[in-house]
């Protein structure tokens, strides 16, 4: 048996109430930095999944920091690791995916910043095909697929973007998710990859309790 549909939209819409309490927060000016916005992105989504019961799962998450001397990014291009776990009677699952965030103010991006992220998208999509831009806006936070921006000249607003609940179901019912990204500390991160990991990991953890 494994994840139910209804546990995974549960979950998912969680993550989504997560991005939308930062797209308040970005109308709100409370955030204006994007270092600051992963941070609250991400313990928003850790608030929202810790402890919550849906009908037949009980999920957890946790955040790890990884912070040290020179740009940690720079290894693998991206801010943030995601790690799903899910261990059950017929099978165990533990993979991740690569993110890197951009906040879009609403102006025109600079081509300057428009190098750099293809720059980022390229170091990702080198370590695993499940790499992603997580877009940060006042109307909350979306998803687009790094492989759209490592080549060629598509901007963020050429092309329709996931909401943030399309792609967390997606990653719990693991249509998304690489089995090599499941270090869930920089060492065990370090082991699998050679790199060191991105500054920030969410871990997202459900057990099944049917």
């Amino acid at each position: 048996m494994y994840l139910s549909n209804a546990d995974i939209q549960a979950a998912a819409a969680a993550c989504e109430s997560a991005g939308d309490s930062l797209g308040f927060s970005l109308r709100d000016r409370q955030v204006v930095e994007e270092d600051d916005a992963t941070s609250v992105l991400l313990e928003r989504l850790r608030n929202n999944l810790s402890g919550l019961s849906t009908s037949g799962a009980r999920w957890d998450a946790r955040k790890v920091t990884s912070r040290a001397k020179g740009s940690e990014e720079s290894r693998t291009g991206a801010d943030l690791l995601g790690v799903f776990e899910v261990n059950l009677p017929e099978i165990s699952i533990r993979k991740g995916f690569l993110a890197q965030a951009k906040l879009h103010r609403g102006h025109r991006v600079n081509r300057g910043e428009t190098h750099r992220l293809r720059q980022q998208c390229e170091q990702m999509l080198s370590i695993t095909p499940d790499s992603f831009v997580f877009l940060y806006d006042k109307q909350g936070v979306h998803v687009l697929p790094a492989v759209l921006y490592s080549s060629g000249h598509l901007g963020l607003r050429h092309v329709a973007p996931w909401p943030l609940s399309r792609f967390f179901a997606a990653h719990f019912a693991c249509f998304i998710g690489d089995p090599r990204l499941s270090g869930t500390t920089p060492e065990a991160f370090r082991e699998i990859i050679d790199l060191s990991p991105p500054p920030n990991t969410l871990v997202v953890s459900a057990e099944v309790t049917d």
